[in-house]
């Protein structure tokens, strides 16, 4: 890819992220902007990979999406009633995350022939490390480092 092609991926993926507004929208977004851009790179391999990137990146932003409504719902609900509602909220919507990520993961593996593994594993631990690096850069930027 040349510096062109690079340029205007980072363009629509920073103003992509930094027009929403809440952390986890902007996580989420992050998420949908790499699987598209992976799953179109896939596509030069073949559809199989393509189409199995884009049930990686479903696999890890459904149940990051089910999470973040279960967390928001709870601040909400902390900020109404004035008091903490506790860890509860949080661990339910992180449970909830793994058994949404495994019933995907079965759903998949049991329906999807031919799957590329591969393709469908690499986007989805790319996309893992979304929850990660979308906070750093914004850390980062703050401190205006970069």
């Amino acid at each position: 890819m040349g510096t062109a092609e690079g340029h205007v991926l980072t363009t629509v993926f920073n103003t992509a992220v930094a027009k929403t507004k809440m952390p986890a929208g902007r996580i989420v977004t992050a998420q949908i902007v790499v699987s598209l851009t992976i799953a179109a790179l896939c596509l030069l391999i073949d559809t199989v990979a393509a189409w199995s990137s884009l049930l990686g990146g479903f696999a890890c932003i459904c149940p990051g999406l089910y999470a973040a409504i279960r967390l928001k719902k709870a601040v909400h609900a902390e900020e109404d009633s004035g008091g903490g509602s506790g860890l509860g909220p949080v661990l339910m919507g992180e449970l909830g995350r793994i058994v949404l990520s495994a019933v995907i993961f079965i759903v998949v593996f049991m329906t999807v022939k031919p799957l590329n593994v591969l393709s469908f594993f690499g986007t989805f631990i790319v996309l893992q490390f979304c929850h990660v690096l979308i906070p750093l850069v914004e850390s980062l930027r703050m401190r205006k480092i970069l």
